[in-house]
């Protein structure tokens, strides 16, 4: 799960996708409903194919948000090349991390 400095009391479990594979697939041929990704040594992705958009956010490896992009449209793309990872979900009106954000990550395995 991920929380950010200024939300202490906010969590969001993430699926880890980590196998170049699973970076690549992401959040395609899922419905807006799906739980969020986080693709792990990423600092590029597409919404090529996708049926919706995405909010993404990417993170260095000290865990500050360099970049973050709201509503990304399906058949784009975006990137931070200095971004260890990249959190992705369905695009929603709740709150999602902003630039210069810094996250915590703890990693929970079920």
């Amino acid at each position: 799960s991920l929380s950010a400095d200024s939300r202490p009391h906010e969590a969001i479990a993430f699926q880890v996708l980590a196998t170049w594979f699973k970076r690549l697939k992401g959040l395609l041929g899922t419905s807006e409903d799906a739980d969020p990704v986080a693709l792990v040594r990423c600092g590029s992705i597409h919404t090529f194919a996708m049926s919706y958009p995405i909010d993404i956010a990417f993170v260095d490896e000290r865990g500050w948000i360099i970049g973050a992009v709201r509503s990304l449209a399906p058949n784009r793309v975006a990137s931070s090349p200095g971004a260890f990872i990249t959190l992705e979900r369905p695009a929603g009106e709740g709150p999602w991390f902003e630039e210069g954000e810094r996250v915590s990550m703890c990693c929970v395995a079920g």
